[in-house]
Parts: C-alpha cells; structure tokens; sequence
C-alpha cells in the first residue's frame, strides 16, 4: 500500500520546483531520466529532496495552503505551472491525508504586466481550458479554474479548486426505452466472448528510445519520409539536436503538463540547442487513435489563440494514424498512412521560423505525393510487419526520390552545407525577410528557369496545373526573383 502523502508538500514542493528549473543543455544524447517524475509512481521524497537543495526565491512550504506562488513568465510557462498543479491533485485522490474539498490560489508575480492590464490575457487562457475539458478525466468534473477577478479585472492569480472526491463513472443499466436498447441473448443463443489479449509488457525508457531513434534514423532520415531529418540525432534547418523525451501519463491532465514543460524547453533553448522535440508517450491512449486525435487538437487549435504560433509547431504520430485529408489517402489500407505511424504515440514539437523556412525550399505536397510513391511500392503490409516488429532493417536500400525536383535538391544541399560549416555565401542564404536566395552559378546548375518554363507549357497545354506542379513552378520562381546575388 502506497505510504499517505501530504497534499500540502505535493503540491508546494512542485511548484517551487517548476518555478526555480531552468533549461541547460539538451544534447542529441538526452533521454527520459527526467520522465519518471511524470508517471503517478514517481517518487515524491525524491522531488522534495531536489527542491529542498535548489536555490528557490520562494519557500518551500508556503505559510499557508491556499497560495501558492510560481516564477512563470511566458503563456507556456505558466499553463506549465497550472497543469503541474492539477495534474497532482489528481494523482493524490488515494491518499487519506488528501481533503475531499479545498481551493489553491496560484500567483505569478513575474509575469508581464499586460497579461493584467487587460482581460484579454486571461479570456485567451480560459477559453483554452474550455477545449480542453472534453478530453480530460477529472478537469472540470471535480477540479475547476477560475480567474481571482477584483473590481471585473484579473489580478493575475488563478484559483484551483477541489470539489470533491472522483469516482471514475460506472456504466448505465440498460434501459428499454432508450433508442438502441438491444435485447439480451440467453446464454444458449451467445457465445462466449473472446477473451483479450493479455497486454504486452512496455520495454524500459532506455529500450523505447533505442526503439524510437531507429524508427526515426531508418524511416524517417536514411529513407527519407521526412526530407529535413538527417538522422536519428539531427533535424531541422539549419540542421540542430532532437531531443528525445518519454512520459508515461497516461491521463490528458498529466500528459498537459509534460507537454507544456517540454514546450518551456523549446522557448528557453536556441535552435543550435534544440532543434525540435519527440515526446513519446507509450502509455496515453496507445489502441484509441479517435480520441488521440481528439486531445491533440487541443494542442494545435490553441496555438494561434495563446499567440505562440510564432514559436512552434505540431505534428503528431501514432501506430493507427490515418490522413484525414480528404483524398485517397484517406483509406486505413492505404501504405501513405505509415509516415504517419510510429512504434509509440508521439508529439513531434517542432520550431516555427525552420518549418517556414523548409515550407520555402520544399513544397509540401510535392513531399506527400513522393513520400505516398514510396510507401506503396513497398507496401501496406509490409510495414504494418515491420511497425509491429519494430524493426525496419530492410529498409536499408529503400530511399525516397528526391531528384525530380530541382528545387528540393537546392534545399536539400542548403541544409547539408549549413551542417557541415561551408560557405553560405557562394551557394544558398537567408536573408532578414527569410527568403531563399540562390548565386547565379547555383541557378544555372539548378536550372529553375527550366522548371518555369515546364510549367508555362504544361499550363498553356492542358489549361491548368496541378497542386504539386503550382507548388513546384512558384518555388522556383521565388528561388529566381529572390537570387542572382
């Protein structure tokens, strides 16, 4: 039986170390050593010996239970603070020293005046936490939010409160005049059910992420699905470290909050730090891909309305993803579908300014149809065996093609030669206004001219051009008006 723990040192010990944890280095090498505190198991004399030793402007024990101070001073920093705090109300409920009913008042006196100033800050963060009360278990049910408004003004605390004791939901008796009430069978006219499959044992943190690199140095990189993953420790561009980051929450509270730290990571480190992020998160919803997607539109419809969809963005993968996009490859069967699925649910955080200056050297629909040829030639069963196997050894030799555009090797060379220290300057640049820009040599090697000029023809032929060959034809163009210098 798990020792009680007081709720008073779960949460104080907490927040004064969410408040007082900065990022330092985060190489390609970093792991998961950090993520057992996120699991409900973690060891809380651990946390409070760490926070007890850490040079905290606050105390450890604050005077009393109702307020609770935190040194946020960013939107993701202080969601960060306030899902850390719900996250552990709600893995306390089994303790007896936990009180079916109180209220705890977060201040953040370092955050920017403005979000005070006016209401806006705060309309923004709540309608935020409206969304994401569908998706989670005990928010919003027995624990709620509310600003500390004073005159009709928030006054920059939040109140979290406790209403009482949860019990997950039990499921209704049926009932025969509900609409798709179905008849019992007697035992004789059923059979039994099929038992499930007992659950596969989860490999240690060091295994997932061994496991997780290869799918990534295999798949991603060496085959080439994503075309700016140069390997398993190196992505983005200019080219910089992937952090690898494994949570076992299993609940949406838990998992906000990991999400939200890692997000905190991402806008404390420079992108030669941290180039993008893979939070795996092997025990959240692993066989319900509906409800994955479900949660993870929490994550990206918020981006524009916390304005940070200037600092990052998402893309997701898991074992069952299936595009939602509208065409074919909108089918379970269709091989495509497996750029998207990974050995573990993942959160892909990636940073704004590398996604738009990829957008500028590779057009994405040009990197889906590619990516859609490949995965078909080897086959939709092929890689369910290997996803389910976790291995993908014979992919060694497979490689998307690249080389039918001429655009994308530009980019491709561009990326390479800003890894390896070459001169910029003699073959591709960003300027201010983040424009690709290419030397004359490098346009007469590229030959971009002759790429618009396909394109005028096929458009005076056939009276329009495709999605991929717009894309296509207007990067080249842009290459060409942008360069010459």
């Amino acid at each position: 039986m798990r020792a009680p723990v007081n709720l008073l040192m779960i949460i104080s010990t907490t927040l004064s170390y969410i408040s007082t944890t900065r990022f330092h280095s985060f190489s390609s090498s970093s792991s998961s050593s950090s993520s057992s505190s996120s699991s409900s198991s973690s060891s809380l004399s651990s946390l409070s010996s760490t926070t007890a030793n850490s040079n905290s402007n606050f105390a450890t024990t604050p005077p009393h239970l109702s307020s609770l101070a935190n040194a946020a001073t960013t939107t993701p920093s202080f969601l960060h603070a306030l899902w850390s705090t719900i996250s552990h109300i709600t893995q306390c409920e089994s303790s007896a020293d936990c009180p079916a009913k109180f209220t705890l008042q977060l201040t953040f006196p370092n955050m920017p005046p403005s979000t005070t100033a006016t209401n806006d800050f705060i309309s923004r963060i709540m309608a935020y936490l409206d969304q994401c009360r569908d998706v989670t278990d005990q928010f919003g049910i027995n624990i709620v939010v509310s600003p500390n408004m004073v005159s009709n003004k928030f006054d920059g605390s939040i109140l979290v409160k406790k209403l009482s004791d949860w019990k997950p939901q039990e499921e209704f008796a049926y009932d025969p005049m509900w609409d798709d009430y179905v008849e019992p069978q007697s035992e004789s006219e059923s059979e039994a059910p099929a038992s499930p499959p007992p659950p596969q044992a989860l490999p240690d943190n060091s295994e997932i992420e061994a496991i997780s690199r290869d799918w990534v140095g295999t798949f991603m990189s060496k085959m080439g699905v994503c075309p700016f993953s140069v390997s398993a420790s190196l992505a983005g561009l200019p080219v910089g470290p992937v952090r690898y980051e494994i949570t076992h929450s299993a609940t949406p509270e838990s998992l906000y909050a990991s999400y939200w730290g890692e997000v905190c990571k991402v806008e404390q480190s420079s992108e030669s730090e941290l180039s993008t992020t893979l939070l795996i998160t092997p025990e959240f919803l692993p066989n319900d891909i509906e409800n994955f997607e479900a949660f993870t539109t929490t994550l990206t419809s918020c981006l524009e309305a916390l304005q940070i969809e200037s600092l990052l963005q998402l893309v997701f993968f898991h074992k069952d993803w299936v595009f939602r996009d509208g065409n074919e490859r909108a089918t379970d069967g269709d091989a495509a579908n497996f750029a998207r699925r990974s050995p573990w649910p993942m959160i892909n955080i990636l940073r704004t300014e590398q996604v738009r200056k990829a957008q500028k050297g590779i057009p994405t629909g040009l990197v889906y149809t590619q990516n859609e040829r490949t995965l078909n030639s080897i086959g939709s069963s092929n890689l369910k065996e290997m996803l389910e196997s976790q291995s993908w050894t014979s992919l060694s030799d497979v490689e998307v093609d690249r080389r039918d555009h001429e655009a994308l090797k530009t980019a491709r060379e561009y990326q390479l030669s800003a890894h390896d220290g070459t001169d910029e300057s003699s073959t591709v640049t960003i300027d201010r206004t983040d424009n690709l820009k290419v030397s004359t040599r490098k346009l007469e090697q590229s030959d971009m001219v002759k790429i618009v000029k396909q394109a005028l023809e096929l458009r005076i032929k056939n009276g329009k051009l495709s999605a991929t060959e717009r894309s296509v034809s207007l990067t080249a163009l842009e290459l060409i008006l942008g360069g010459g210098r």
